[in-house]
């Protein structure tokens, strides 16, 4: 399989979805990285999704990376609907219903681990003196 042809996964999730256009670094997208790395990180928990102690340290720097955009659990839908669409155009004829069906359970697994360790992260961000989730408005006292 020639990753470059996952390229649908961000850019077209972008395009169709332009709350995702703050998340995904645009020089990354249109070079490949971005959708190469989506890619690589799904396959590397396929790979291991018995094994989670080997990909601990991935979902852990994952997550910190995720709460830093404020990434949040719905986000999760919209970029697996299209890495689903991107697998089975990938994948042509040897996307069978089936297949696509455990891309989708696993998937939706990784999700609810990351949404999970994002909302321990978010839990203690709040905790925090002067703590806060989200994107709180700010006003510019001062212009230097």
């Amino acid at each position: 399989m020639r990753l470059h042809n996952w390229a649908p996964i961000s850019i077209t999730g972008c395009s169709k979805n332009p709350e995702l256009r703050n998340v995904f670094n645009s020089v990354n997208q249109h070079s490949g990285a971005q959708p190469t790395a989506l890619a690589m990180a799904v396959l590397a928990y396929a790979e291991h999704i018995d094994s989670r102690q080997v990909l601990s340290h991935a979902l852990n720097r994952t997550a910190n990376k995720h709460v830093s955009l404020d990434i949040r659990p719905e986000q999760y839908d919209i970029v697996g609907k299209h890495l689903l669409a991107s697998i089975g155009e990938v994948l042509g004829e040897a996307a069978t219903p089936g297949l696509i069906d455990a891309w989708l359970v696993a998937y939706q697994q990784l999700a609810a681990i990351m949404s999970g360790a994002q909302a321990d992260l978010y839990s203690k961000s709040v905790a925090k003196k002067g703590g806060w989730s989200g994107w709180p408005p700010f006003v510019v006292k001062q212009k230097m």
